[in-house]
C-alpha cells in the first residue's frame, strides 16, 4: 500500500524485504523481513553493491512490465542516517534513467520515515 493510495490510482509501492523459502516446500515462505538484522543476516557485506544492482535490474523488469507509471518507496526505519539513504537515491537514479522522474521526496516529521515518489508521466498530470 502506497502513501499516495488514496490520492492517486495506479501507484506502485517499491519495497525491499527478504523472504525465506522452506528448500523442501518452496510454496512455504515467510513474510517479508524489512529489519537491517535480516540485511546482516543473509547479505554480505562485500555483496550489497551486487544485490542491489540485481534489485535494480528486477526493478526495471517489473515497472515495463506491469505499465507502472507511478511509483513510491518509503524507509522501514525512521531517522536514517543519510548513508542509510544512499541507496535509495540509488535507485531513484536508476529510475530516472528507466523513464521515471523524482516529484517528490520527503522525510515526515511525524513518523520520521523518508517517501519517494516517482512518475514516467509528467509530474503536473500526475497528482
Amino acid at each position: 500500500m502506497s502513501y499516495l493510495d488514496d490520492k492517486l490510482e495506479g501507484v506502485f509501492d517499491l519495497r525491499f524485504g527478504i523472504r525465506e523459502r522452506d528448500v523442501k516446500h518452496e510454496w512455504k515462505v515467510t513474510p517479508p523481513d524489512y529489519t537491517r538484522g535480516c540485511v546482516d543476516k543473509y547479505i554480505p557485506k562485500e555483496r550489497r553493491k551486487d544485490v542491489l544492482d540485481l534489485m535494480c535490474k528486477a526493478i526495471a523488469s517489473l515497472t515495463k512490465r506491469s505499465g507502472a507509471r507511478h511509483l513510491t518507496m518509503e524507509t522501514f526505519y525512521p531517522k536514517l542516517p543519510d548513508k542509510a539513504l544512499s541507496k535509495y537515491k540509488e535507485i531513484c537514479n536508476f529510475l530516472e534513467g528507466c523513464g521515471f522522474q523524482l516529484g517528490d521526496e520527503f522525510r515526515d516529521e511525524k513518523s520520521g520515515k523518508n517517501y519517494w515518489f516517482l512518475s514516467s508521466v509528467p509530474i503536473e498530470s500526475a497528482t
